[in-house]
């Protein structure tokens, strides 16, 4: 999911330390959202220089793993930073039942060696998401969306390569040639089908000109026909027939998984319902407490689409529209894309162009993925045998608090240390 957002800034040289309204000016969602991120990194950065990449309080340490009833783990609550990010397990929870798990996820039945991680990644939230986000004084409008951090708590084999070894982030360039009537959108390019999938080698992406911010949510799906929740906008202002719709719930999200897009065939705005057609896609089952929804993109009906999605022809300028295209590198030289990765970039119909970094000479650059990142941190090393766990080891960090008594804090430990450097210096003075 994502957010209506009217831009995002690619990364400066420095970043600022604030960021400062001035009277008599437009407020831009812009100015509060980049200074929200800057104080966000500049507290994880703080947190990694003062704790390290993964640790967590000793007293209040969460994330412990033992064994459980049925050949079942349990999670124990508490605390854990992972990049600078807080997780937190509020209460001791079944490893089945953490909160951002796809339902019906399942330990591994193989017997040997495995690593637990978290994996640590965020997510906008919306109001069909979280109704808390909406104003119900002003039709349950949306005005903010919210930024969650999932953590996942996994398990890989001990002899499989771990997600935190992947080479380098993908990258993608964009630009724009003979424009001919670019409005003012913020467009959002997103990789669907992951590299080395079976109907798309080199993966397949899709985009928006609005983030990917049109979202409906879901009633009731029967037969193709899909009754939609009441929006602030009337349904024929924000879907046409012919557009291309995916269908995304929590599982879908939380599983980071790709399922076929679907067509707009019929609008029947009076009852707030639309008729989908797929030649591929398998009408999903509605469960309301997964927050099922439609989400709009933009890539128009064409030969060689991919259940809805446009594919990836490494070295060759794809286009979107207006004079718009994207490229992505020659396989030989691009990492993998996954589901979910993203790039974002502004058009300015002011200056019939699009906000993307370039070399003297106005080459556009290659710019890394701006999304989905995840973070990991090693928890424990475990073993099955038959249906029993053994935690062989915690392999968690612990961090006591900086100053206190009896907490032997960082700042008492250097108290002391001054101690006896001083006391060392006296001696030998004295000689």
């Amino acid at each position: 999911m994502s957010g209506d957002f009217s831009r995002f800034q690619f990364p400066t040289s420095g970043l600022y330390q604030t960021i400062l309204m001035q009277q008599g000016r437009v407020a831009l969602d812009a100015d509060w959202n980049n200074l929200q991120s800057g104080q966000q990194q500049h507290l994880q950065q703080q947190l990694v220089d003062l704790v390290g990449a993964a640790a967590g309080p000793k007293d209040a340490a969460g994330f412990a793993l033992t064994p459980g009833s049925n050949a079942g783990l349990q999670i124990g609550a508490g605390r854990y930073y992972v990049a600078g990010i807080l997780c937190s397990c509020d209460a001791a929870v079944a490893w089945a039942r953490q909160p951002y798990l796809p339902v019906g996820s399942r330990l591994p039945l193989k017997a040997g060696s495995y690593i637990a991680y978290l994996d640590v990644w965020p997510r906008i939230v919306n109001a069909w998401q979280d109704p808390a986000l909406g104003e119900v004084a002003l039709g349950g409008a949306d005005t903010a969306v919210g930024l969650q951090q999932v953590w996942q708590l996994k398990l890989l084999p001990k002899a499989d390569p771990p997600p935190w070894s992947a080479p380098a982030s993908p990258v993608m360039t964009a630009q724009v040639t003979n424009s001919s009537g670019l409005g003012n959108w913020l467009y959002r390019v997103e990789v669907h089908y992951g590299s080395g999938t079976a109907n798309a080698a080199n993966g397949t992406f899709k985009w928006s000109r609005r983030n990917g911010a049109v979202t409906f949510g879901i009633q009731a799906w029967n037969d193709g026909a899909v009754t939609l929740a009441p929006a602030a906008a009337p349904l024929g202002t924000q879907l046409a027939v012919g557009d291309w719709v995916e269908f995304v719930d929590d599982d879908i999200v939380f599983g980071q998984t790709a399922v076929p897009l679907w067509q707009v065939a019929a609008i029947d705005a009076a009852r707030n319902t639309v008729t989908l057609s797929s030649a591929t896609g398998k009408a999903p089952a509605i469960h309301p407490d997964r927050h099922p929804m439609l989400q709009r993109w933009d890539q128009q009906d064409g030969a060689g689409l991919v259940d809805g999605t446009i594919p990836i022809v490494p070295g060759s300028w794809l286009p979107l529209e207006d004079g718009i295209t994207v490229q992505f590198p020659a396989a030989a030289t691009q990492p993998a894309v996954a589901y979910g990765d993203f790039w974002t970039f502004t058009a300015r119909a002011a200056t019939g162009g699009i906000d993307w970094p370039a070399d003297a000479k106005g080459v556009p650059l290659p710019q890394p993925k701006q999304g989905i990142s995840h973070n990991y941190a090693q928890i424990a090393a475990l073993s099955l045998s038959g249906t029993a766990w053994t935690v062989d080891q915690d392999l968690r960090v612990l961090f006591g608090p900086l100053a206190g008594p009896g907490g032997n804090g960082l700042l008492e430990k250097l108290a002391q240390l001054e101690k006896r450097l001083a006391a060392a210096e006296k001696q030998f003075m004295g000689r």
